[in-house]
């Protein structure tokens, strides 16, 4: 894939707004949830200035779909996602993420908001270390683009992401990991095209795709049209 002029732009500020080093930070999920002293450590992508945040948001607002449930955070990064549905009313979560880095930064926050008998964070290629664990929810915030350089310029661990393989890879595996009931939910900003659409890639793995959110984002890195897909087996 060849990046357009546009999303080269994108993926410059991206790499760019990465390289920092370890920082806490409060970040404003609703009126009634601020995440205090928020870890992110050197190598791990800024949940604040990113889509995360809209995903965070939005599950904490739709924590419905979740309470007393088991939820998956596949590709957690600094744990924003696992630790918004941990306080907002699941049962038991797992983090998971292919970089140390990450675990080491989703463990931290796990310890700094007291959820350590609910949330636990492993290291994990996709499913591999999952074993045959299954979810009411599975999130996987992945990466948009395909075959640009943010993705070697930040971390090694993500060259699936080329020719969109990754995504392909995870719907093929997810499905064993779902609940009768079980839902996907994955965040997409469209800028980033086709290739690894989850609209457009989930269907051609036999699931059945909704949009729950789409707002043009005017804040942050990731401008412009952003979704969120709720997904959901068809086979289940």
């Amino acid at each position: 894939m060849i990046l357009s002029p546009a999303q080269q732009k994108q993926v410059d500020i991206q790499v760019d707004a990465h390289k920092h080093t370890d920082y806490k930070t409060d970040i404003v999920i609703s009126d009634d949830l601020i995440l205090k002293n928020f870890q992110v450590r050197t190598k791990v992508l800024r949940p604040e200035i990113m889509s995360s945040l809209q995903l965070a948001q939005w599950l904490h607002t739709n924590n419905n779909i979740y309470k007393s449930k088991k939820v998956l955070d596949m590709g957690t990064g600094s744990g924003i996602q696992g630790i918004v549905t941990g306080l907002s009313g699941a049962e038991k979560v797992v983090c998971a993420d292919i970089s140390d880095d990450a675990v080491q930064n989703a463990s931290l926050n796990i310890i700094n908001y007291e959820l350590t008998e609910k949330i636990t964070a492993i290291e994990s290629d996709l499913f591999t270390s999952i074993g045959d664990q299954t979810f009411d929810l599975i999130i996987f915030n992945h990466m948009f683009f395909s075959d640009g350089p943010m993705e070697e310029q930040i971390t090694k661990d993500f060259s699936e992401i080329e020719r969109g393989s990754l995504i392909h890879r995870f719907f093929d595996e997810a499905r064993r990991h779902l609940t009768p009931n079980g839902l996907i939910i994955m965040p997409y900003l469209e800028l980033a095209g086709p290739v690894n659409s989850p609209k457009i890639q989930a269907p051609r793995h036999g699931y059945s795709v909704e949009t729950v959110f789409n707002e043009n984002v005017t804040v942050g890195i990731q401008q412009g049209e952003v979704s969120i897909y709720k997904i959901k087996s068809l086979s289940l």
